[in-house]
């Protein structure tokens, strides 16, 4: 018997715009740029064209083979990752250990000034092994770390229909990560919306396995897809 050893990758499904859509679109912006739909609808727009690029960037780094790093999960594994490249320190203290930093460095070399740079950058005393802030003081939306809460949790609970009371179970478990990883109240209650958005919404890992269900009966019928018989619809 023959055996297949291959990686697939995926592409992401990209929806295209009709000509009415981008009609409505060319309208849309012409009335903003304008300003004739009022402050108030303006700023509501700001924000929403912001969710939008949210949504997108957590649809990307969810594509991404997220790893465990020093963690138990993913999620620990973001928080880290992110304070090594940004600086930004999504918990309380998680990443004051520096045996924890040695091993992330551990036969890198540099000059004094680039591991002054270094440790500027992620926050960190290397005399003290304390924490430094390095950033403005504002909360901000990791969409890395959004993409890692979705994935562990469709990983732990499986893929969830809308319903409220699964709302209500992916909501509990979401605040149980986040307090299991010390993440900081205000970074809890800012990603919650996104996680809690994408578990419902976002099928980018999903695309392909579920493409059968999309197809037009016209190309089922050319292709011969087989139906599913008694197996549940979400099984395709």
């Amino acid at each position: 018997m023959a055996t297949t050893n291959i990686i697939i990758d995926f592409p992401e499904r990209m929806t295209s715009k009709s000509r009415w859509s981008r009609l409505k679109s060319w309208v849309l912006e012409t009335a903003l740029s304008i300003g004739c739909c009022g402050e108030e609808s303006v700023r509501d727009y700001e924000c929403y064209r912001t969710g939008e690029q949210v949504r997108e960037c957590v649809r990307a780094e969810m594509r991404a083979h997220l790893g465990y790093g020093e963690r138990d999960t993913c999620v620990g594994g973001a928080i880290d990752l992110v304070l090594d490249q940004t600086g930004y320190d999504l918990a309380s203290g998680t990443r004051a250990r520096m045996d924890v930093i040695r091993q992330a460095n551990e036969g890198k070399t540099r000059t004094m000034a680039e591991w002054d740079a270094y440790f500027k950058r992620i926050g960190v005393d290397p005399l003290s092994g304390g924490r430094s802030s390095v950033t403005d003081g504002r909360a901000k939306i990791v969409p890395r770390f959004a993409a890692a809460c979705v994935v562990h949790l469709r990983a732990k609970l499986g893929a969830l229909s809308n319903s409220e009371a699964n709302i209500l179970l992916v909501q509990r478990k979401y605040l149980e990560v986040c307090r299991k990883h010390g993440v900081r109240d205000v970074d809890t209650v800012l990603h919650q919306g996104f996680v809690m958005n994408a578990m419902f919404t976002e099928s980018v890992l999903d695309d392909i396995a579920a493409s059968r269900r999309r197809l037009p009966a016209w190309i089922r019928f050319l292709e011969e897809v087989p139906k599913v018989g008694s197996v549940p619809q979400e099984i395709c």
